[in-house]
């Protein structure tokens, strides 16, 4: 069945069953292991849980066929289903470690949650822009958007808790480069103590990056993007439209030739251990690709351009400032946070974890992170974490949305900006900061500290997948869909 018959039909059935009230109550909290209908789950926790959604035959059988199987070669460019399947599963793909929570005491969020019926009927915005979107049911978004996951938290309590497919409370999903800020709330309390300079040049820490692009480049260059290192991992469509048909499918990401290309993204993929490395490759791990960046392209601060280097750059100072490990810090972290499970970080070939996208956590457990930033360090009554408050009150006083205006297309997000390895927008200028968590393939955790609400999204939305293509849904479709879900159904439910 093609998503989009299954959308259809999914909408169909969810509609009546809300009508009749009609959705399937567990007292066990946890999902159920097997479904035998396309009916919405509830368990007693107040969780809902689509079971039947984003089906697929990838990994099934002792052993799975070979062209269902799912590997480091195939990962990216087979199907929707291997693309998801990485994204529940990525300890079995790709060289991982688990980041220990220790055994300190969970951080238990209180629970308020919105009726499952009064959820289900909730509608969202769908378009390439709030001015041209239409309404779509709630579960009609969570398939037509690839959600694996949506965790929502009002005032430090969860009023919002739904899975899709395999997915569980207990899966580790992948956030991609919502790693970043994860990393930006590390380095938080050497910045806050003065151990770390902001304003300092990176050599001063590590001083082999003098022989580098990044020479002259500051801490706070790095955080904010500005540094002017030649190492470009995208290309706008003017760009990309000047290549012939080879060269586009070197920028084609997880194809073949993008495999085996020269240019900087696809040589930071394999030195980060996304890919294969090739025995051409002049490094083995990602500390080693730093050390090959020798060109600058203008001069560091005069204009944002993301690139992943920054952050492991600025994730090698935090080492080697401290010297303790990026594992040991993160472990800290969560368990200071009090995660109710362990965390999870992808190695590179070397070894080295990558803490610029290589994150894994439960939905929960982001939101617990993103609950912290919320709350400006505070965790619970009691326990305030270093370094978060002025983290975020910097955040909040310079939020720079200007700067990416003419840029970047901020799309479907107002205002957009960056600052301190966070996103950033505001619905009306300067005002109310929302801060993005945010990672490729639909990895989000807006953090609205005025209004006191935190939203969680995973997901693996898949840029082939042919219903997707064929729907023309490439665009905003599901960032409109989300700032309207923060925005708009939260609020009204709860009130």
């Amino acid at each position: 069945m093609s998503r989009r018959h299954f959308t259809k039909c999914l909408a169909g059935a969810a509609a009546t069953l809300i009508a009749q009230h009609r959705y399937s109550v567990s007292d066990e909290k946890r999902p159920p292991e097997e479904a035998h209908s396309k009916m919405p789950q509830v368990n007693g926790d107040g969780a809902i849980f689509f079971p039947d959604m984003h089906r697929s035959d990838v990994m099934k059988g002792f052993p799975p066929p070979e062209d269902q199987r799912v590997t480091l070669e195939n990962w990216a460019y087979s199907s929707t289903g291997h693309w998801r399947w990485t994204h529940l599963n990525p300890d079995r793909v790709f060289k991982s470690i688990q980041i220990e929570r220790g055994a300190g005491p969970v951080w238990q969020l209180p629970r308020e949650m919105i009726a499952p019926d009064r959820l289900l009927q909730a509608e969202v915005l769908w378009g390439n822009a709030a001015s041209e979107a239409r309404k779509i049911p709630l579960p009609e978004w969570l398939e037509r958007a690839d959600i694996d996951a949506l965790v929502a938290l009002r005032d430090g309590r969860i009023v919002a808790e739904i899975y899709t497919g395999k997915m569980t409370p207990r899966t580790r999903h992948i956030i991609w480069c919502a790693s970043k800020s994860f990393l930006s709330t590390l380095l938080a309390p050497l910045i806050a103590s003065g151990r770390l300079d902001e304003h300092a040049e990176l050599t001063r820490y590590v001083p082999e990056l003098s022989k580098t692009a990044f020479s002259g480049a500051t801490i706070r260059q790095c955080l904010d993007q500005t540094t002017g290192i030649l190492a470009q991992e995208w290309l706008d469509g003017t760009q990309l439209a000047k290549l012939d048909e080879a060269g586009k499918r070197q920028w084609d990401w997880g194809s073949p030739e993008f495999k085996r290309a020269q240019h900087a993204l696809a040589r930071n993929s394999r030195a980060s251990g996304l890919f294969p490395w090739l025995d051409t490759d002049p490094f083995v791990g990602y500390y080693d690709f730093l050390f090959t960046l020798h060109e600058q392209e203008y001069p560091h601060g005069r204009q944002f351009n993301y690139k992943d280097s920054n952050s492991m750059a600025l994730q090698l100072t935090l080492e080697r400032t401290t010297g303790i490990s990026y594992l040991e810090h993160a472990s800290n972290l969560i368990s200071e946070i009090g995660f109710e499970a362990n965390a999870g970080v992808m190695l590179d070939p070397a070894a080295t974890p990558v803490g610029a996208f290589g994150m894994t956590m439960t939905a929960r457990d982001f939101a617990r992170w993103g609950q912290m930033v919320c709350a400006r360090g505070r965790v619970g009554r009691d326990k305030v974490l270093p370094g978060q408050r002025e983290l975020v009150d910097q955040m909040v006083s310079d939020l720079g949305p200007e700067r990416l205006e003419g840029v970047w297309d901020p799309g479907s997000w107002p205002n957009l900006g960056y600052k301190s390895l966070f996103w950033n927008s505001a619905t009306h200028r300067g005002r109310n900061p929302v801060f993005h968590a945010a990672g490729a393939w639909g990895q989000k955790c807006l953090i609205d500290p005025a209004a006191g609400v935190v939203v969680v999204q995973l997901g693996s939305s898949w840029d082939h997948d042919p219903d997707r293509i064929a729907d023309n849904e490439v665009g905003n479709h599901a960032e409109v869909a989300l700032w309207s879900f923060m925005q708009d159904v939260v609020p009204t439910l709860v009130g």
